[in-house]
């Protein structure tokens, strides 16, 4: 969807989350830091505390003197000068929550895929923002953490009892993780120790359930969970997108852009019978930056005026292989035509376009016996 939008180029990788994999944890991983520390139930990032979006602007202007923080909705609603204002700085981060602020509500889990949906549609209009009109050269996208959904009702089979836990050495506690200083090995539940990660006073290990299933804990939904080890939960994507001023930028760095090219094969053609074959071959497949070319063919005498019908062609194959883009049009010409010289021309359908004309092409008309001889 950038990619096709924008005249940008994009690079997509991935890479593991923090353990537990929640936003408490990933939000403060995310920012550029020498030490995270697990102190009064907060996580401190170089012994500031992340939880807000103002403490994080601090703790990035530490590393990063100019550098900026803003929510998603804020940034969208400023106007266009000020947010060019706001975002002449070297590095910005900006946070968009709407997929955590629908899935972790039990009353709306169930629009979470909508809620995904409409963050990328989001993303992509802010990407094309930043970089088209505040002139931001370079964009990562990335997530704190994934999720996991299951669409049908929980059964107590998919549910683990805490009873093993005692309540006075639990951390923290949430559907797929709980956080204890307690050291114990416990049938369908994997233990981290979280030193690797983290400082803390306390020795801290994190018990995660096996697979997609969850700890019986009171309130939230159980449908939308995250904070757990699976592949959904810890790969999260990272989307480098780097902004090109001007489509000479895609020529100088060798990447094909605009519509595909067309070409006629056998255009050497001599039209010896009132209806005709042409052979098109589209020179190049339909790519992120190579759009579907739509054209209009037909042959024109010297005036510019029409001797056949003419037929609408849809040049938009995929295929690597060349034979499989080739395709083959029939045209008829009109019953008073008269043997001389034609020109076969194809015209973009596309009437906003600055150049129409994608191909002429002359060709012999020579017609042995007209059909109402």
């Amino acid at each position: 969807m950038i990619n096709k939008s924008t005249i940008g180029t994009i690079e997509l990788k991935a890479m593991a989350s923090s353990l537990p994999s929640y936003t408490k944890l990933g939000m403060a991983s995310l920012l550029p830091h020498n030490k995270l520390e697990y102190k009064n139930d907060c996580i401190l990032v170089d012994k500031i505390n992340s939880k807000e979006t103002e403490k994080r602007g601090d703790i990035l202007s530490n590393r990063v003197s100019d550098s900026n923080v803003f929510k998603f909705d804020k940034l969208k609603a400023l106007k266009r000068d000020d947010a060019r204002n706001e975002t002449k700085k070297r590095v910005i981060y900006i946070y968009h929550n709407k997929i955590d602020d629908t899935g972790d509500h039990k009353s709306s889990e169930h629009n979470v895929f909508n809620a995904a949906e409409s963050t990328i549609q989001d993303i992509n209009k802010m990407i094309k923002l930043l970089g088209r009109s505040l002139n931001v050269s370079k964009i990562i996208v990335t997530s704190d953490h994934g999720f996991i959904y299951k669409r049908e009702h929980l059964e107590n089979v998919d549910k683990l009892g805490t009873q093993d836990f005692d309540k006075s050495k639990i951390i923290e506690t949430d559907k797929r993780f709980i956080i204890s200083e307690q050291d114990m090995t416990l049938l369908n539940i994997h233990k981290f120790n979280m030193a690797t990660t983290i400082d803390s006073d306390k020795q801290m290990h994190v018990y995660v359930p096996y697979a997609d299933l969850r700890f019986k804990l009171p309130g939230g939904g159980m449908n939308y969970v995250h904070g757990g080890a699976s592949l959904q939960e810890i790969v999260i994507p990272v989307l480098v997108y780097n902004q090109n001023k001007y489509e000479s930028d895609l020529d100088r760095k060798g990447i094909e852009h605009g519509k595909v090219e067309v070409t006629v094969l056998d255009s050497h053609k001599k039209i010896t019978n009132s209806t005709f074959k042409v052979k098109l071959l589209q020179t190049t497949k339909v790519t992120d930056k190579r759009e579907p070319l739509n054209f209009k063919l037909a042959l024109y005498d010297t005036d510019g005026q029409k001797v056949s019908d003419e037929k609408l062609v849809i040049a938009d194959s995929t295929s690597d292989e060349p034979e499989e883009r080739i395709q083959e049009v029939i045209l008829t010409i009109s019953s008073d035509i008269k043997n001389k010289t034609y020109n076969l021309i194809g015209i973009d359908d596309n009437p906003k376009a600055l150049q129409k004309e994608i191909f002429e092409i002359p060709v012999v008309v020579d017609i042995l016996i007209t059909d109402d001889f």
